[in-house]
């Protein structure tokens, strides 16, 4: 695992290989029921952090702003790094 300061606060990455309920944690995560709370993205799609980084950045902006488009955190940075700006479509295509 790796952490990283964004903005004063800290994004830790991690890598899961071999995941078999990926859809329990998709559904878990779109309820906010999840402990604790994540996002969750398909490490085949991130060529590098940085587009990470760039995603939680304006993740963190928005919710200076009082700005999310999402519910959540989390989501939101799963909606910010996906090149879809249908909320829906960028979950699913993510995990």
């Amino acid at each position: 695992m790796k952490a990283f300061e964004v903005g004063g606060t800290t994004l830790c990455l991690a890598l899961f290989s071999d995941v078999t309920n990926s859809k329990e944690l998709l559904d878990l995560m779109q309820s906010a029921t999840l402990e604790p709370e994540v996002a969750f993205l398909n490490a085949s799609l991130i060529p590098d952090v940085f587009p990470v980084l760039a995603a939680a950045h304006k993740t963190l902006v928005a919710k200076s702003r009082d700005s999310l488009t999402t519910r959540t955190l989390h989501s939101e940075l799963v909606y910010n790094f996906s090149g879809s700006k249908h909320v829906r479509s960028s979950k699913a295509s993510e995990i």
